[in-house]
């Protein structure tokens, strides 16, 4: 069969050399004595050709072998023909094919003629060839192959009709990259692009080609070589667009692996793809709430897949290309909440993960979920009796709530009923005043301002993103009033027409080796803050305020620790111990120093929000 043997190298001589002898090589054939000779003649063509990627020196060599069949048309007639090889010459671009017509020709008549290949059916006498399975390995592209001819019949003599062959299919060798290295030998590699030919029918009584069908092309043992699959592939003459492969190989399937955007073949040519692979770095970026791009050059880039997390409402985060460049963009944050997403897209041998976080200060104004370890507060109404030390609460009680399976660890796990749910609601002021801690360094913009912890208490806060280190911190200003009377009136609630003020619960590591209530208070003109660290998934956001030692304590002064914040009720606008609302001293041995709580929240404290329109989550046993 012509080309049933191709050889590639750098070796071989011009395509479009001559014979080199004239002398026979004897292959057998018919020897009726009313046959029909057919000398058939095949350029060894054109110098290969190659994609304007890649410049090489392989060619292809054809030759006729002693197997090679033709099947014979004559034109405008039902009449038809099969030959098989009687002689070929030395060079084997040669050789004589003999058979016999259904009935004689007469003289003058046109013969078409088409090489039978393995890939071909003959009905009447129309020829189909489909090319759609293959085995992908270069020495058998000749069987998909198609060569036709034709000439004039002249029954005189013993002389043949004399007939040039021509290639209708034109050749490809692509190298596809693997995301990974693989073991395996061989792999099964299906072509897809637009419009990519599979079958066509050829007419014996006109020469021509009709009924072009196109699909996916299987390769079934293209040959690997680690994170290479060299292809070969017999392919319709055309431009093929985004040329993808389909990867079988050690029984994992990569999918859309780029083998060419595009590509004009010609018939009787070979085309070779080393295709640039190209690849862009992992990136991670916090960015503010304006619509952000950012173009990376890298030429011959397709994106072949995307994929994004979470699947809903990440299409802020996009990516395209040109060929040329990528742009990767966010739309505008305009939500009201901080989200994030991950874009992963791939070009077929490498896959890059962009990881966007977008959120500015103003978008920690909303409803939040809160919840601590424990939970501890005082009921009924203060029965204020004497003064200075003597101001009591009579109804004093040490209600407390514990994560509902025991846990005893002190940090606030997803999924557990912590049944101390409080809903906070944040409000943003623009700017706002700078406040340095004392005791924590740092200083601070009060930007936020929460309430929810007890009754009206509204607290001071402060939202900070840090683009460059990819952070954000939440921050509680212990001082809630700032200014020098610190505590708050209460104007509405059980307790109204009392003050309050938050400050921290301390643990002294000194006295006792378990949690440790104190009542304290600020004064003077510095601020306690109490930070918290956010984290941002998908549309929901966190802010963890760590209280027990693996995460790290909030660390003060001396031997205390911040482990959670509590309210603490007074009788004046002064945090002093002569106005603070006391336990009674008849619940046991006097306590005339402690301070009686509003409510305590204890341990690791946690605040969570999701973005309006996605899944609502809430704190403990729903999450």
């Amino acid at each position: 069969m012509v080309l049933r043997n191709i050889f590639l190298g750098a070796c071989f001589a011009s395509l479009l050399a001559g014979c080199s002898s004239d002398e026979p090589i004897h292959a057998g054939g018919n020897s009726q004595s009313a046959s029909v000779t057919i000398a058939a003649g095949v350029d060894e063509g054109t110098r290969v050709s190659f994609t304007t990627d890649t410049e090489g020196v392989e060619r292809l060599k054809v030759a006729w072998e002693s197997t090679d069949a033709l099947f014979a048309v004559v034109a405008g007639s039902a009449n038809t023909g099969n030959f098989t090889v009687s002689q070929i010459q030395s060079d084997a671009h040669k050789a004589n094919f003999t058979g016999a017509f259904g009935t004689a020709p007469t003289q003058s008549s046109e013969v078409n003629a088409c090489v039978k290949t393995a890939s071909s059916t003959v009905s009447g006498t129309n020829m189909t060839f489909d090319w759609s399975v293959q085995t992908g390995v270069a020495s058998d592209l000749g069987k998909y192959d198609i060569l036709t001819g034709n000439g004039g019949y002249e029954p005189s003599g013993t002389s043949p009709i004399h007939m040039h062959f021509n290639h209708y299919m034109s050749f490809l060798k692509a190298t596809v990259t693997l995301p990974v290295a693989v073991a395996a030998h061989t792999a099964t590699v299906t072509l897809k692009g637009t419009g990519l030919p599979t079958s066509v029918v050829w007419s014996g009584n006109t020469n021509t080609f009709a009924d072009l069908k196109t699909g996916n092309i299987t390769l079934t043992a293209a040959p690997v070589s680690g994170t290479e699959v060299t292809v070969y592939a017999a392919l319709y003459p055309g431009t093929v667009r985004e040329l993808c492969a389909d990867v079988i190989v050690g029984g994992t399937t990569y999918s859309n692996l780029l083998v060419t955007h595009s590509a004009t073949l010609e018939a009787g040519k070979l085309y070779t793809v080393s295709r640039n692979a190209s690849s862009i770095e992992d990136m991670t970026l916090w960015i503010p709430d304006a619509a952000w791009s950012k173009v990376i050059d890298c030429k011959n880039y397709k994106i072949a897949d995307v994929m994004r997390e979470p699947e809903k409402g990440s299409d802020w985060l996009n990516v395209s290309s040109d060929g040329t460049r990528v742009t990767i963009s966010a739309t505008a944050n305009t939500t009201g909440a901080p989200r994030q997403a991950t874009l992963s897209f791939t070009n077929g041998s490498s896959t890059t993960k962009v990881d966007i976080t977008q959120m500015e200060d103003k978008d920690f104004a909303g409803t939040w979920d809160m919840t601590a370890f424990k939970a501890f507060y005082t009921t009924g109404d203060a029965t204020i009796t004497g003064v200075g030390t003597g101001i009591h609460d009579n109804t004093w009680s040490a209600i407390g709530t514990t994560p509902g399976d025991g846990a005893a660890d002190n940090i606030v796990k997803e999924g557990v009923d912590y049944g101390n749910k409080q809903e906070m609601e944040i409000a943003y002021q623009s700017g706002g005043s700078s406040i340095t801690g004392i005791y924590q360094a740092g200083t601070h913009r009060q930007n936020l301002s929460m309430r929810g912890l007890y009754e009206n208490l509204r607290t001071k806060g402060s939202a900070e993103v840090d683009y460059s280190r990819k952070s954000a911190n939440v921050y509680f200003f212990i001082d809630t009033n700032q200014s020098n009377s610190k505590n708050q009136r209460l104007y509405t609630g059980t307790y109204a027409g009392q003050y309050a003020n938050l400050m921290p619960e301390f643990y002294n590591t000194t006295t006792s080796t378990h949690w440790d209530f104190q009542y304290a208070w600020t004064g003077g003109s510095g601020y306690w803050w109490y930070r918290g660290d956010v984290t941002v998934v998908g549309h929901t956001t966190k802010v963890s305020w760590y209280a027990n030692r693996v995460n790290g304590y909030q660390n003060l002064s001396g031997n205390l620790r911040v482990v959670g914040l509590q309210v603490m009720r007074y009788t004046g606008t002064v945090p002093s111990a002569n106005y603070i609302i006391r336990e009674p001293e008849n619940l046991g041995s006097p306590k005339a120093n402690w301070g009686a709580y509003a409510i305590t929240y204890q341990g690791d404290i946690v605040m969570k929000r999701t973005a309006d329109g996605y899944k609502e989550i809430t704190i403990g046993g729903d999450n």
